[in-house]
């Protein structure tokens, strides 16, 4: 057993190894990816991240799908690591253009796209461990050809402890409600005693949280 156990830290150890590694990494100018994959196609790429390339293969591999929201991709990423994401058009960047959320049923990392314009998007996705106290750095980057809307749309401003305690909106996706609507609150919060409400800075007391459901 304690041999087993020895191994199982090993591998860990390793793979935390390859996460900083990777991160650090920096790219020249010959070597930008516009689909993460052709990194990963790279066999010297495959042999200093094996771990993360086991990873590569089953999860960078799914394809976005064509739901409500524009695009989806999903992400895989060690427990102690989160992600957010950035997006510009022309270089510059569009507020609450992305949605980066924790998929609490597939344990994926969820990058949400509904873009408000056609034409080239560049989109960033940054990682960073959860405990330590660095600022995020660049992960990946996506080159987007937008050539037809379907539901253009504004995220919700979601603020840190979102992502660290891995929360999930299921409804509503866009972020601006619509004056005298009728909005039912859809989400998931882990380990939370108590879950309050404002409205225009007014304090509402919910009864609909029961763990971990909103």
């Amino acid at each position: 057993m304690s041999t087993l156990m020895d191994k199982q830290n090993q591998q860990n150890e390793g793979t935390y190894d390859e996460v900083d590694r990777y991160i650090a990494l920096k790219l020249g100018e010959d070597e930008q990816y516009s689909n993460p994959l052709d990194f990963w196609k790279k066999k010297d790429n495959q042999l200093a991240f094996p771990s993360l390339f086991q990873l590569a293969k089953r999860y960078f591999a799914i394809p976005c799908s064509s739901s409500a929201v524009e695009r989806q991709f999903s992400a895989a990423a060690p427990d102690d690591i989160q992600l957010s994401c950035q997006t510009k058009y022309n270089n510059v960047e569009i507020e609450n253009g992305l949605l980066a959320q924790f998929n609490n049923d597939k344990k994926l990392w969820q990058l949400l796209f509904a873009p408000e314009r056609t034409g080239p998007h560049e989109l960033i996705v940054y990682a960073k461990r959860t405990k330590d106290g660095e600022s995020s750095k660049s992960d990946s980057k996506f080159n987007l050809d937008v050539t037809k809307l379907r539901r253009p749309m504004k995220f919700h401003m979601i603020y840190t402890q979102f992502r660290t305690k891995k929360c999930q909106i299921y409804t509503p996706m866009d972020g601006i409600l619509k004056k005298g609507s009728v909005v039912p609150i859809h989400c998931v919060i882990s380990g939370a005693k108590d879950v309050n409400l404002t409205i225009d800075s007014n304090w509402i007391k919910n009864e609909g949280y029961r763990d971990p459901v909103l």
